[in-house]
């Protein structure tokens, strides 16, 4: 099974939040890719929950060194940019990064941002873990997920986290 994660997604699993380690069981063995996006957006998130506070330096220290080991392929931008600018008047441009990732996958894009998940035709499954229970996530997502011929990487049980 082929699936583009985005940030959100992914910062709870490396925060080892309980939704993240929920999703991280259910997408074991995925295939899984993101834009090259996800290490800024993901270091972005860090550095404010660090300066406010909210989440001690070691911790993120942690986070970083797991999500440069992580098995998520990254994809160079160059290529989705017609494919992002095409979805301009629905989405941010890094929400348009991941969606024209899954397009051009054929993937499912899993999120736990709930304005992406809520954006009209996207031409692509987006699944919102937030609201779903963990048995319909894993459903819906192995059920709209189409296999593509795209190498992602995968999350391997003993690999650090991601």
């Amino acid at each position: 099974m082929n699936l583009v994660v985005d940030a959100s997604v992914v910062i709870e699993y490396l925060l080892r939040t309980r939704l993240g380690l929920r999703v991280a069981a259910t997408l074991e063995g995925a295939r899984l890719a993101a834009p090259e996006l996800l290490d800024a957006e993901v270091l972005s998130v860090l550095r404010r929950e660090v300066l406010a506070g909210r989440l001690a330096e070691r911790r993120a220290g942690e986070a970083i060194a797991d999500l440069h080991d992580c098995g998520i392929q990254r994809v160079a931008h160059r290529p989705l940019l017609a494919e992002a600018w095409s979805l301009r008047e629905r989405l941010t441009a890094y929400d348009a990064l991941y969606v024209a990732l899954a397009r051009t996958r054929r993937a499912a894009l899993v999120t736990a941002d709930g304005p992406l998940s809520r954006a009209p035709a996207l031409g692509v499954a987006v699944q919102n873990v937030r609201p779903l229970t963990l048995s319909k996530f894993a459903t819906e997502v192995r059920g709209s997920a189409a296999s593509a011929p795209h190498g992602g990487a995968r999350l391997v049980s003993g690999c650090r986290p991601c």
